[in-house]
């Protein structure tokens, strides 16, 4: 099964960031996600993610929105994201990857709490984030200027 990445942001990151990010599977499958998070003061947030893919230099690809909403709680320099409303929608799927029981694990996916994510560095216009179970990091960069 491809992992999914979860992008998303801190009280440290209030406002709109775009997050992207890359992968390669040993099966040759790729996967890019483009990911849209806005976070408030009160740190609820809102996150439209369009995850990708493409196997090896095919030129089929299957495309996946997935749109989720619920809140944050931070400690220190992370946090975990406590989704509380998750929609998928298959937006293309000519390579057939996007059948029910893996939007049913997507689902899943997005629905559980997130492990915690630190942020290790941030500024006004960039802000890279890192899965602590992992050590992955995504940067995002500043769609709007924080609260």
């Amino acid at each position: 099964m491809i992992e999914l990445a979860l992008a998303s942001m801190s009280i440290f990151g209030l406002g709109d960031w775009m997050c992207t990010s890359s992968a390669e599977y040993e099966d040759g499958m790729q996967e890019h996600i483009q990911s849209h998070v806005s976070t408030t003061r009160n740190l609820d947030y809102e996150e439209t993610l369009m995850l990708e893919y493409q196997q090896g230099d095919d030129d089929a690809r299957s495309r996946l929105r997935v749109f989720v909403s619920g809140h944050k709680e931070v400690a220190g320099h992370s946090f975990i994201a406590y989704p509380e409303e998750v929609e998928l929608s298959v937006e293309l799927d000519e390579i057939g990857l996007l059948t029910p029981a893996f939007l049913e694990s997507s689902r899943a996916f997005y629905q559980a709490p997130s492990a915690p994510i630190e942020v290790v560095a941030l500024d006004e216009h960039a802000m890279t984030l890192r899965l602590k179970e992992t050590g992955e990091e995504t940067t995002c960069q500043a769609v709007s200027a924080g609260a």
